[in-house]
């Protein structure tokens, strides 16, 4: 009589007890399968290594222990994933900026494309900066741009050089000459405006502390830096700083990361790292944009730079340039295929003007000094090679 009773109850219990068991080991074994895909992930690279914060789909953080640098002076791939990309054709850009009629033109100011410039409206509503400054200004917005392609650079706004012209396509019916000694044959840099850029960028720790002590931010430093632990957004943007520090030095940028020094100062002390770094700004994403480059590539800037100012411009960019001893690998490459030119400006000139046509008429300015520039350029390049090389040795002694 017993038996008639627990026998239904135990099948019914042998059965639950299998449908669990399958249930938990499918559940098992897909956790399983997810934690092995974390774990190769997580062997991407072996050098320094550190807890980076990413974000998760949740908005939540979560610590990664993967590596930042490879091969002793190089940003790992990990490390520069942070790094915002531009994703736009860049040569899209400079074709619409090229062929694009002009309907409006207003006067420039501080806050959007700087003074004695102009805002121009093209035909599609985009607006876009307009620089009307003397030939050697504009004609080094183009090249720093294209010096930016030959790097692989993404953070240089697109540039082209036009000459106002009423009866041409892109001027036609467009009243210039309301704009103060704005005239007829004049050449401009049209220059695309960030219309989402409008954040600052200060000097990260790490670059300061490598400037008052004369120690580069070197694998150790990264390794060791609270301020760099756990914060993705700190390491985008020290990777940004160090390639602007190396771009600035190669055109020898005038107008930028000098304002940190302070003025009337012999020696080459900074300002409070506070003050947000000039002539650049950053998009919502982290990206920072190298912008007015204007005060850049032809170092003879008569009735305005002495000598003696360029001296110490050289100087004080010269112990800037030895604050960082970690690149971008893309970046170090592309200086060493340009530094194999005889003579690398005048290859930069030429790919410039090949998609430049302006360019080719440097020789009708006597106030472009093609030949100083070019030999400065060309040294300038050696250096960060060199500095490069130095750097490239202290992490193999260290080993």
């Amino acid at each position: 009589m017993f038996w008639r009773f627990i026998f239904p109850f135990l099948c019914v219990l042998v059965l639950f007890l299998t449908n669990f068991k399958r249930k938990y080991d499918f559940e098992r074994n897909s956790d399983l399968s997810q934690f092995k895909f974390k774990i190769v992930g997580e062997k991407l690279n072996t050098s320094v290594s550190l807890n980076v914060s990413t974000t998760s789909e949740s908005g939540k953080d979560k610590s990664i222990n993967t590596d930042l640098i490879q091969d002793g002076i190089f940003w790992s791939d990990f490390a520069e994933s942070f790094v915002p990309k531009e994703l736009q054709d860049r040569m899209y850009i400079v074709k619409k900026l090229r062929h694009k009629r002009v309907v409006k033109i207003e006067l420039a100011n501080k806050t959007m494309c700087g003074r004695e410039n102009g805002i121009i409206t093209l035909e599609d509503g985009i607006k876009v900066c307009a620089k009307h400054r003397p030939t050697q200004l504009i004609y080094a917005e183009a090249l720093a741009f294209y010096l930016s392609r030959l790097l692989l650079l993404d953070n240089v706004p697109e540039v082209i050089l036009s000459k106002l012209d009423g009866s041409s396509g892109q001027w036609k019916k467009s009243n210039f000459t309301k704009l103060k000694n704005w005239k007829e044959h004049d050449e401009v840099a049209i220059i695309r405006w960030l219309n989402n850029a409008r954040l600052n960028t200060f000097m990260p720790h790490v670059i300061y502390n490598a400037y008052t002590t004369g120690t580069p931010v070197n694998s150790a430093v990264i390794h060791e830096s609270p301020s760099l632990r756990n914060k993705s957004t700190a390491i985008a943007e020290l990777i940004q700083w160090g390639t602007l520090i190396v771009f600035d030095y190669l055109v020898g940028h005038h107008d930028r990361l000098i304002h940190y020094q302070l003025v009337g100062e012999t020696e080459t002390r900074l300002r409070r790292i506070s003050t947000a770094l000039y002539n650049c700004v950053m998009s919502p994403n982290g990206k920072i944009w190298f912008i007015d480059n204007e005060f850049s590539m032809f170092t003879e800037r008569k009735h305005k730079i002495s000598k003696e100012y360029n001296i110490h411009l050289q100087t004080f960019n010269n112990i800037m340039l030895k604050t960082m001893c970690i690149f971008q690998s893309s970046l170090v490459n592309e200086l060493r295929n340009l530094h194999k030119y005889p003579s690398a400006f005048h290859y930069l000139w030429y790919y410039a003007s090949s998609f430049e046509p302006l360019l080719n008429n440097f020789h009708r300015h006597k106030d472009v000094q093609l030949n100083t520039s070019a030999a400065l350029f060309n040294q300038r390049l050696g250096d960060i090679i060199g500095w490069i090389y130095v750097c490239k040795s202290k992490s193999l002694i260290k080993k």
